[in-house]
């Protein structure tokens, strides 16, 4: 059985610190942090991080990027030509050279394509 106050306040307790909740672990983590990080990693800007995009379509994505743009679907379309398409793929999964952006560009126009113009409406959107 719950005590009343626990339902009326999810986090009565406090710490030494005042610091009330959940929160009490990051606010600890982040005061550790604090102390054992060099300042300028501390205080620059935020960064994000790359997906490794180039290594999967030259590794384990190979078979997927090769089906999907070199398939009959995509180079019978007529929007690409299919030359430079071939071409772009094989130089890229080779090492030839980096067509990362234009590739995944290429990948998700294709899969569009299949999804909106190949197929019906999805069952759901079809009742709109």
């Amino acid at each position: 059985m719950k005590a009343p106050e626990a339902e009326r306040n999810p986090a009565p307790c406090r710490d030494s610190w005042g610091v009330a909740g959940v929160g009490v672990f990051a606010f600890y983590l982040a005061a550790v942090t604090f102390l054992r990080l060099p300042p300028q990693l501390l205080h620059r800007r935020k960064m994000g991080f790359g997906v490794p995009l180039e290594h999967w379509s030259r590794g384990p994505l190979r078979d997927f990027l090769r089906d999907t743009l070199l398939s009959s679907r995509c180079l019978d379309r007529g929007c690409l030509v299919p030359d430079a398409v071939r071409a772009l793929v094989e130089e890229h999964v080779s090492g030839q050279r980096n067509w990362q952006s234009h590739r995944w560009d290429l990948v998700v126009l294709e899969l569009w394509f299949r999804t909106f113009i190949e197929q019906a409406w999805p069952q759901p959107l079809a009742s709109l």
